[in-house]
This record gives structure tokens, sequence and C-alpha cells, in this order.
């Protein structure tokens, strides 16, 4: 449980490329990449998300959403607060409810943050052996 909470929704945009050239500009200005590089990315990366399908930038969304989903909640820690990741809510409507496209917008996680009330319990996952394969 968690008191004093608030909730963080998180969407993923799937328009982001729409951000590519400032992001790549940001970091030639940064100097963590050439404007070489930087063309040769944009010139890849471009084409190749506004060709995929509305499912095809879902998953992709979905995964950049929940690492950062997984940063934010280290941070929060970090910062002396206690999260829950939930994700049975309701995602049909939650993007209409906060007046967000839902054409371009797609929920992902929920985040409740606060001060826990009492202390968590313990939780049991299947062994490594169980989940995990090497070829």
């Amino acid at each position: 449980l968690i008191t004093s909470s608030a909730m963080v929704i998180i969407f993923g945009d799937l328009q982001n490329y729409e951000k590519a050239e400032q992001i790549y500009n940001d970091a030639v200005d940064q100097a963590h990449m050439t404007e070489e590089i930087k063309t040769q990315m944009l010139e890849w990366i471009l084409p190749y998300y506004k060709s995929l399908s509305r499912e095809g930038m879902k998953d992709i969304v979905n995964i950049d959403s929940s690492l950062m989903a997984m940063q934010f909640m280290l941070t929060a820690k970090a910062y002396g607060y206690d999260t829950n990741p939930i994700g049975g809510f309701d995602k049909e409507n939650i993007a209409k409810i906060i007046g967000y496209d839902s054409d371009r917008y797609v929920p992902v996680l929920a985040i409740a943050i606060g001060k826990k009330a009492q202390e968590a319990h313990g939780s049991v996952r299947l062994p490594v052996d169980e989940v995990r394969e090497y070829l």
C-alpha cells in the first residue's frame, strides 16, 4: 500500500520519430555524435519508423516506455519514494479521459508513487532455470 500517492500514466508516442531531428541535433551540439553520423542515422531511422504499422510502432513504444518507467521508479526510490506499477487499468478510455489523442498516444503503464504505508511483502518468481535457455 502507498499513502499520499499520485498516479503517473506512461503513454507511448506512435509518432515519436517526429522528434528525431531535434534529438540528433542536440546529440551533435553536445558532441555525442558527428554531423555525418546524425545524417546517416536520420536517413535510416525516419523511413524505417514511418513504414511501420501501428502494431509495429506500438511494440517499439511499449518497450521504450517500459524502460523509461523502470528508470522513473528507480529514481523515485533513490529520492525516498515508493512506487507500484499497474498494468490493469482502463487503457481503452484513459487517453480520452486525460484529453490525449488516442490515435497517437497509447497507454503503457500506470505508476502509483508516494510513501509506503507498510513494509512490502516478499514475492516469489520462477527459478532462472525455468525461464532461460542458452542456445
